[in-house]
């Protein structure tokens, strides 16, 4: 069966969730559609990209990736659609799909809604995903360009024998997710002793195997499933009780 998963920042509140999912089972294509997340902060397009690029790896190949971020489908700029991986990528052209792929290149194709005033962007995308899911060609799908909004993904600034990186996630746990990836963190550590460094508290001076490693109500730094490093509490919520939010600074020194 063809799967369909849905990235927005709608929240479950009001109706335009289920205006997507209703447009989606009117398709009578019968895909199941699953849920990546629907609590992206508002218009918090890095936090998307994070989260459906940590996602969609599970899902089986050609499944289609609707997302709806900061611009929704009725956004003026256009949507893009491409693949990558063999995976179809689809959504508002604002610069969130350069978040994950920073070397995103051609083709990309632009389904836009500037030519077609008179049909709304949400039935434009729903064609789309049902020649997508009959197995159309892309050049049926949509026009080839070779413009789409760039925003380049945070990364860690390197100087001297420190890493300077910021906090991009933070779960439901209140565990804090770091810009830092742990090949970066090896690659400039060299076998050298480190200190964490995270607003005014004590600095970290070990990688923790797990959350187990430290007593339960102390404070820890990991690299997570993803193999980004992640400040955490045992059993607690390193983003409350250590005051950390989204975007402040991290540094780690080499000694």
């Amino acid at each position: 069966m063809a799967v369909i998963t849905l990235t927005t920042d709608f929240g479950r509140k009001d109706y335009y969730l289920a205006r997507i999912k209703g447009e989606l089972a009117s398709l009578n294509l019968a895909p199941n559609v699953i849920d990546i997340s629907h609590e992206i902060d508002n218009f918090d397009i890095v936090q998307a990209g994070f989260v459906l690029k940590n996602a969609y790896t599970s899902f089986p190949s050609r499944s289609i990736h609707l997302v709806s971020v900061f611009n929704n489908l009725e956004a003026s700029e256009g949507i893009i659609v491409f693949t990558r991986d063999d995976h179809y990528f689809i959504g508002p052209d604002n610069g969130l799909f350069t978040t994950m792929f920073p070397d995103l290149d051609a083709p990309v194709y632009c389904i836009d809604n500037k030519k077609n005033s008179q049909i709304s962007g949400n039935k434009l995308v729903m064609e789309a995903i049902a020649k997508l899911l009959e197995g159309w060609s892309m050049d049926d799908v949509g026009e080839i360009t070779d413009k789409w909004v760039i925003k380049l993904p945070m990364r860690p600034v390197i100087v001297g024998d420190q890493i300077r990186g910021v906090i991009v996630y933070i779960d439901k746990f209140g565990n804090v997710i770091t810009n830092i990836d742990r090949a970066t963190f090896e690659f400039y550590r060299k076998g050298r002793d480190f200190r964490l460094f995270y607003k005014r508290n004590d600095p970290i001076t070990a990688i923790s195997p797990g959350y187990w490693d430290v007593s339960p109500g102390d404070a820890l730094c990991k690299f997570n499933s993803t193999d980004f490093l992640e400040i955490a509490v045992n059993m607690g919520n390193a983003s409350e009780e250590l005051i950390l939010n989204k975007n402040e600074a991290v540094q780690i020194t080499f000694v």
